[in-house]
């Protein structure tokens, strides 16, 4: 089974309102990240970049705004594919589902930001594509729903729920880099 990363939204306003001092939930998501994309490089498996690009200017992903560029812990190197979209799905509005058949790629892990839209969203629809798909546990992030009471911890765990309900797996940073390094050297 030929193994991807898919790192989603980590740009520089998720760092923005975590300093800000947004309520979210995985706090060590921005270190394990880093991490996950070395290790797959590392294995010389792919790492794709998904950014969201808000279309209306006032918005905070807007392609010109303070916002929108990646966080350069997480940024791509030269070799690696960067897609943008402005859906929610990361299959929606890119191309990247062909990219992934041309590579014949079949298991897809998804770390980064947005976990109640994006990685949410894509879960379902990479199935349906016939994907093998892990989230990350502790390298996604989510942030509360303060409108509605909710906190950021209740979110993630209904959120993870719900994808695990629909067939998704979770996978946490040490049991992926550990599987990773048994690995490597095998063929992905």
């Amino acid at each position: 089974m030929t193994k991807a990363l898919i790192v989603i939204g980590m740009q520089k306003y998720v760092k923005t309102r975590i300093e800000g001092g947004a309520d979210y939930k995985h706090h060590q998501t921005l270190t394990n990240a880093p991490r996950i994309i070395e290790a797959f490089r590392e294995a010389s498996l792919d790492v794709i970049h998904v950014l969201h690009e808000d279309m209306e200017p006032h918005l905070p992903l807007f392609s010109e705004a303070e916002g929108y560029p990646p966080i350069e812990e997480t940024m791509a190197q030269d070799q690696e594919h960067v897609f943008v979209k402005n859906t929610a799905s990361i299959f929606s509005s890119t191309a990247i589902n062909q990219l992934l058949k041309d590579k014949g790629i079949s298991e897809l892990f998804l770390i980064g930001w947005d976990l109640h839209s994006s990685i949410l969203h894509s879960v379902p629809t990479a199935m349906e594509l016939e994907y093998k798909v892990d989230v990350v546990s502790d390298a996604v992030i989510g942030f509360d729903f303060h409108e509605h009471g909710i906190s950021a911890d209740m979110a993630y765990g209904i959120i993870l729920s719900c994808i695990e309900a629909e067939g998704g797996h979770l996978v946490d940073t040490e049991t992926l880099l550990e599987t990773i390094a048994a690995n490597e050297g095998q063929e992905n």
